[in-house]
């Protein structure tokens, strides 16, 4: 799968929050040029986010 589908289900998951955490999540993506091509295994991010994510206590 390539960087940039899998970057689209973080998208997603963070739409999600911000709906229901409204202005108190803030979500910030920085990939270098050419990265989003490049082959990852599916779900790799996903729980990584969700951790970083359920570890910040602001939220």
């Amino acid at each position: 799968m390539l960087l940039n589908s899998e970057l689209e289900y973080i998208r997603l998951y963070f739409n999600l929050q911000e709906m229901r955490y409204e202005d108190r999540i803030d979500y910030l993506e920085q990939i270098e040029e050419g990265c989003d091509q490049l082959y990852v295994v599916r779900f790799m991010l996903q729980p990584i986010v969700e951790n970083a994510r359920n570890m910040d206590s602001r939220i």
